[in-house]
């Protein structure tokens, strides 16, 4: 049985010394298990870049509901203090009414609403 392997032979330009190295037995199991290693990087990178860019749309439609959010965030609080205002003004109302009563005299039951 042969003994396979790969030899690499580097050659510099201008004539410098030769580098050779064969490949062979436990170099070359280490050589294919870094191939395999990078193979399974570029694969990981690839499936991260691939969930990174469908988040992004996801991130999109969630920017979208946040905005539409705020705004009925910002309509209710609108009417939140409209309401406020209206119970605000109401008690005001009865104040003078109650006043107007005594004044006039007219003597109505507790919780009795006479409009």
């Amino acid at each position: 049985m042969t003994d396979r392997g790969y030899t690499l032979t580097l050659t510099p330009h201008g004539g410098g010394r030769r580098r050779i190295w064969s490949l062979r037995g436990w170099r070359l199991g280490l050589l294919r298990a870094g191939l395999v290693l990078a193979a399974l990087l570029v694969a990981a990178a690839v499936v991260v870049l691939a969930l990174g860019m469908g988040s992004t749309a996801r991130a999109g439609r969630l920017q979208r509901r946040v905005e539409t959010l705020r705004d009925s965030l910002a309509l209710y609080s609108e009417l939140e203090a409209r309401l406020d205002s209206i119970e605000s003004e109401l008690a005001r109302i009865r104040e003078i009414r109650g006043r107007i009563e005594n004044l006039s005299g007219v003597a109505t039951p507790p919780g009795a609403d006479t409009l």
